[in-house]
């Protein structure tokens, strides 16, 4: 008997026909026939309908254990978890760099450290290198509003993987610069260039996780932060004793940028773009990861909704999550820019600055 079942909250129904060929508890036995029941059905389907229901349609088992489904989430687990967590601390250490570089020399060779006397006495003037930490987070708001509409409109693991390579770019190009307008710039459109890749870690997980699932990957994910602070100074200070033709601070930023833009390559191969083209799942499994979202917002829709950003802006948990982001981040930017020269004040040496800030 033919029954309905929705996927996704508004906009999606599905019809489980007990004629198809994958009625029951058949699956697609290969990737080719897998492939043809999304591409046939995607020609029957409107535009507007959930990718994920065009494929579930004729390929959804009558019934999925809680022994598969555990299976394929701890598989989604092993698979997604580690490139997200490592694609979050790579970030973490680009944005960063620049403390580490104040160890180095940065902060003369740019001139961003003017001296200046009031009666006889001299004044250190911090303002410039303010001013490029304050830069970043300019470009990175700026850059948060087609980081959106990118990742919403293009294949997100192939998005996600392109935004990695260009930043490490970015990075890599701090080696070129050589006064503090260039610096300005730089920073400008390395901020730009990162602002994409929280909203497409967000939808990312929300394309594969339940959300009932969902706090506990991104507080996995999200901790790649504390990790990148851990390891990126180290990492930083043991870069800062290269001795070569290039200053120091020089070799931090190309090192990390270029370390960055080679994950992003193995990103493109690492990252699907969603549960339907994992290549770490058979077609049962990418079917099972599917049809366990059933009941949840919906996987992968590329069109735009006012009414859904009419209710995201009435939502009164989207203005508290506001409230508590704008908080908690208060007071980072202070510390991410200026710890390192803080500790250093006090007389520290290079290597315990880099540790404790």
């Amino acid at each position: 008997m033919a029954h309905n079942e929705k996927i996704g909250r508004d906009h999606v129904v599905v019809p489980a026909h007990s004629d198809s060929k994958h009625s029951g508890d058949s699956l697609p036995v290969n990737d080719a026939e897998y492939d043809r029941d999304v591409e046939g059905k995607s020609e029957e389907t409107n535009g507007d309908v959930d990718l994920a229901a065009r494929f579930v349609d004729n390929n959804r088992p009558s019934s999925i254990s809680p022994a598969a489904e555990k299976a394929v989430l701890r598989r989604v687990d092993w698979f997604l978890i580690p490139v997200l967590f490592i694609t979050f601390a790579f970030q973490y250490m680009d944005k960063a760099c620049l403390t580490g570089a104040a160890l180095f020399g940065i902060l003369n060779d740019l001139e961003l450290t003017v001296v200046t006397f009031e009666n006889r006495s001299p004044v250190v003037d911090n303002s410039r290198y303010s001013y490029a930490s304050l830069i970043f987070y300019w470009g990175y708001l700026i850059g948060l509003i087609p980081g959106v509409y990118m990742a919403q409109r293009f294949p997100l693991g192939k998005y996600v993987a392109t935004v990695i390579f260009l930043w490490g770019g970015v990075t890599v190009c701090t080696v070129a610069v050589t006064n503090y307008p260039g610096l300005m710039v730089q920073r400008f459109f390395l901020g730009f260039a990162e602002a994409g890749i929280a909203p497409a870690f967000s939808l990312i997980t929300a394309m594969w996780y339940k959300s009932s699932e969902q706090p506990m990957r991104y507080a996995i994910w999200y901790s790649a932060v504390g990790m990148g602070t851990l390891i990126g100074t180290l990492i930083l200070y043991a870069i800062g004793q290269i001795n070569g033709n290039l200053a120091p601070w020089q070799y931090q930023f190309m090192v990390i940028g270029a370390a960055s833009s080679v994950w992003g390559i193995a990103c493109w191969f690492l990252l699907p773009d969603s549960p339907m083209t994992a290549y770490f799942l058979s077609p049962e499994q990418r079917i099972i990861a599917v049809e366990r979202m059933r009941y949840e917002p919906g996987i992968e829709n590329k069109t735009v909704k006012s009414a859904q950003i009419k209710e995201a802006f009435l939502d009164p948990k989207t203005w508290l999550i506001i409230v508590i982001t704008f908080l908690s981040n208060f007071t980072n930017g202070a510390l991410t820019g200026f710890g390192s020269i803080i500790v250093k004040s006090f007389g520290v040496s290079s290597l315990p600055t880099s540790q404790f800030t």
